[in-house]
């Protein structure tokens, strides 16, 4: 009797054992299907474009025509994988999708990207085809100031000497698309723009430079009336924009029968952009503006009245066309030298400066008798006159 009892007792803890065990062992399973830890084989191919592909939300391979790799997900099952394909910049739109020989429904509006989700199976063979509708495609515009984004790039090819900034994209209707494929800051940028469109760009020289042409890749550019803003029609190719800054002096022109010829120093603080031309003109000053003049610089003689002016100029792509900013004051010394036509007798040479508020000022200057050249520095530009006399000269012993 014993032994028959120990035997029964042995049987309902074999069954009860069994039990747990298959208890246990339903949400293992349920668990193993639900962790989407299988491993899925993907393979995608696209003819004449390169792509990414995403399986459930990861990336699978490298950027390619043809891509392989192994994906994590469910190889059965109710469950569902997703796959996301996005076409690489500059190869076009999507044309059509087959994955496991099935063709898939592309949902309207689909451009270079679309997302399914499909069925569990344990592979995934994915064919794209690009669209064979070029219209609409963006093209990109990219600009590099130093190499930092790209060691490969040669120095000729660098932005150098000013700066550069789109402004706004608009359709050809005028309306704004906005700056959301638009990635600029002071030294490098670049751009998604479909061609035909519009782009507001401000193409800024640094001080010293200026935009000597008005094409970027055989494209004109239009000058707004706003100093260095342009208007550009993105062409259907990518555009790489470098070098088109180049270096110009500041310039005098003379216009005067009294002077010969000229130059300006200005600070490099003084403007940020373009480069300054210094006008020397004759005037005929009023009766009152003479006698202001003289009462100026009593014991002098008066040889010309000139008037100077300074400008700022920015080119619009040459130096005949520019936007054109007169300087009345500056916020340090110009140096100054005009060469006059006619020799000064005296030995003391004075320039008289009627002041923008009517008041006059004596600058003292230097003279050099040997080359005819009078030096003078000055913060404010309108009429001057210029003035000498003869100072006595005391023999040492």
């Amino acid at each position: 009797m014993k032994y028959k009892r120990n035997h029964f007792i042995g049987r309902i803890v074999s069954y009860i054992l069994s039990f747990c065990m298959t208890f246990i062992m339903i949400p293992m399973t349920v668990h193993a299907q639900m962790s989407g830890q299988d491993n899925i084989s993907i393979e995608a191919t696209c003819q004449g474009a390169m792509m990414e592909v995403y399986f459930n939300d990861e990336k699978i391979g490298n950027e390619s025509s043809k891509i392989t790799g192994i994906g994590k997900g469910y190889e059965s099952g109710d469950e569902k994988n997703t796959i996301k394909i996005v076409m690489s910049f500059g190869f076009g739109n999507i044309g059509s999708v087959t994955i496991n020989n099935q063709e898939m429904s592309l949902p309207e509006g689909t451009s270079d990207q679309v997302k399914f989700k499909v069925d569990a199976a344990p592979r995934y063979s994915i064919v794209v085809t690009k669209s064979q509708d070029t219209t609409n495609i963006p093209r990109t515009i990219i600009w590099d100031s130093d190499r930092t984004n790209n060691s490969s790039l040669k120095e000729e090819e660098l932005l150098k000497n000013g700066t550069i900034e789109i402004l706004d994209i608009q359709d050809e209707n005028g309306n704004s698309l906005g700056l959301k494929n638009v990635n600029q800051n002071d030294k490098s940028g670049w751009a998604n723009i479909i061609p035909g469109s519009k782009v507001i760009m401000k193409l800024k020289p640094d001080y010293g430079y200026q935009l000597t042409s008005l094409k970027i890749n055989d494209k004109n550019l239009k000058a707004s009336k706003e100093q260095s803003i342009f208007e550009y029609i993105m062409p259907d190719t990518n555009v790489h924009i470098s070098g088109i800054f180049e270096k110009v002096d500041d310039q005098v022109k003379i216009l005067s029968n009294e002077i010969k010829g000229g130059g300006i120093t200005i600070s490099n603080q003084e403007i940020d952009t373009g480069s300054v031309v210094l006008s020397v003109n004759d005037v005929e000053p009023t009766n009152i503006q003479k006698t202001n003049f003289e009462k100026a610089v009593e014991n002098y003689t008066i040889v010309s009245y000139l008037d100077i002016k300074l400008d700022q100029v920015v080119y619009k792509g040459n130096a005949n066309d520019t936007w054109t900013t007169p300087l009345l004051t500056l916020n340090h010394d110009a140096n100054i030298k005009l060469q006059l036509e006619k020799r000064i007798n005296g030995n003391d040479v004075v320039l008289v400066h009627e002041k923008h508020d009517g008041t006059y000022e004596t600058l003292s200057t230097t003279y050099d008798s040997s080359t005819n050249t009078l030096s003078f520095k000055t913060t404010s530009f309108s009429n001057y006159a210029i003035a000498y006399k003869t100072k006595k000269t005391v023999e040492k012993n």
